[in-house]
């Protein structure tokens, strides 16, 4: 697991915590099975696209870089 991968599930579940957002709901959102929600935020996986890293971000209402850790939290 690489440490991008790792910050990127950190955030993911920082985030769906902060926000009380289910699992269930997130993967309904963006049109993926609940396993994959658990993927991202075990770090597992990361999402395959840069059109569905952005869907996440959105949902999640954070900018891209910062989901990507090329930014710190604005």
């Amino acid at each position: 697991m690489t440490k991008s991968r790792t910050e990127m599930a950190s955030r993911i579940r920082a985030e769906m915590a902060r926000r009380e957002i289910p699992v269930a709901t997130l993967a309904k959102t963006l049109g993926v099975a609940p396993n994959t929600i658990v993927n991202w935020r075990s770090g597992q996986n990361e999402p395959r696209t840069l059109e569905m890293a952005i869907r996440l971000a959105d949902a999640l209402e954070m900018p891209i870089e910062w989901l990507l850790g090329q930014d710190q939290r604005p």
